[in-house]
C-alpha cells in the first residue's frame, strides 16, 4: 500500500472519531480543518502542475487547484 494511501486512511479515521463526538462546537471546528487541507492540498497540486515534463496537462492542474481554492473559501449559508 502507498504511503500516501495510508495517511489519507489514517486522517479519516481521525476526522470520523472527531465527527462522533456531541457537541455544537465539533462542526465548525472540523469545517475550518478541512477547508484548511483542501487549501493546503490545492497548493499542492499547483506545486505538482509545475513538475510535468513539457507541460503536458499543467493547465487542467491548475484549473483544478483553482477550483479546490475557491471552494474551501466559499462560504455556505446555514442550514444550506
Amino acid at each position: 500500500m502507498p504511503k500516501y494511501a495510508k495517511a489519507c486512511r489514517s486522517r479519516a479515521a481521525t476526522i470520523s472519531e472527531s465527527l462522533s463526538v456531541s457537541g455544537e462546537d465539533v462542526m465548525p471546528t472540523i469545517e475550518a480543518q478541512l477547508r484548511q487541507e483542501l487549501r493546503d492540498y490545492a497548493v499542492e497540486l499547483r506545486r505538482l502542475a509545475y513538475t510535468l515534463p513539457n507541460g503536458v496537462g499543467e493547465h487542467d492542474l491548475l484549473c483544478l487547484s483553482e477550483q479546490m481554492r475557491t471552494s474551501a473559501n466559499q462560504v455556505v449559508p446555514k442550514g444550506a
